[in-house]
């Protein structure tokens, strides 16, 4: 929505996150600034960063149960030899 095709860019792919670019980037700051002050910026900043490390840690530790599972053994019955 906000991607706007630009001279320099492959098929209006931009190198920006979310297809922004630094003429819409800097009013949303700007605004941002206005909105909640030069003091709770970096506790915002940090809490979101906190958040999506958080987010990729559970992620991976949801893949890694599944991991496990592949890793072990088969089964065995009462003698010690493997189950069909």
């Amino acid at each position: 929505m906000l991607a706007r095709k630009r001279a320099g860019t492959a098929k209006g792919v931009s190198c920006m996150p979310f297809g922004l670019h630094w003429d819409v980037l800097i009013p949303l700051l700007i605004l941002l600034l206005l909105v909640f002050g030069a003091k709770r910026l970096p506790e915002i900043g940090s809490a979101a960063g906190q958040t999506i490390k958080s987010f990729q840690k559970a992620m991976r530790e949801e893949k890694d149960p599944a991991d496990e599972r592949q890793a072990l053994p088969p089964p065995r019955d009462e003698q010690g030899a493997p189950r069909p």
